[in-house]
């Protein structure tokens, strides 16, 4: 959808290209002007589609790999508390406070 929003006026005409992300597109005081940017920016699209797509799917395999700890169950607690003991043991053997 290409929206002309109402702040966009003579002295800054910009015109908002909206669907899944939002892209405000600056304008020029010529037709020629608003051809040539609106061409420039859907010239880009497809390398704004493969940005999306691979943030996508980084975020798909981060989700898998979440779920995947989550159904294994571990808790991790214990495990930190054993750390912390063990790092109060090296702070005493060390004089640190």
């Amino acid at each position: 959808m290409i929206v002309v929003p109402d702040g966009s006026y003579a002295l800054n005409p910009y015109i908002r290209i909206d669907n899944v992300g939002q892209y405000r597109l600056r304008l020029g005081n010529s037709v020629m002007g608003y051809m040539l940017r609106l061409d420039n920016f859907l010239k880009g699209l497809d390398t704004e589609k493969k940005k999306a797509m691979n943030t996508y799917m980084a975020n798909r395999q981060q989700l898998t790999y979440i779920n995947k700890e989550l159904k294994a169950g571990k808790s991790y607690s214990e495990r930190i508390e054993e750390l912390m003991k063990k790092l109060e043991d090296i702070d005493k053997a060390l004089g640190v406070n």
